[in-house]
């Protein structure tokens, strides 16, 4: 991937467009916390994208000991 950063966040570019899933993905770092991540857009070559906006998040928090089988 190329990589370009903007303020506030990423975006990934393929080098290589054969077989191109994903025209890019654009990575948006939380403004209160660089560490989390806000949202993550992956555009596709048809003009359709995913976004996922992420909330609440915690880093490193507990996790109860029945959370993985």
């Amino acid at each position: 991937y190329d990589i370009s950063y903007f303020e506030g966040g990423v975006t990934l570019t393929p080098k290589n467009d054969k077989n191109r899933l994903l025209d890019k993905i654009t990575v948006w770092f939380a403004k209160d916390n660089p560490q989390a991540l806000s949202e993550i857009r992956m555009d596709e070559p048809g003009g359709d994208y995913t976004l996922l906006r992420f909330y609440d998040t915690h880093i490193n928090g507990p996790l109860p000991k029945d959370a993985f089988l």
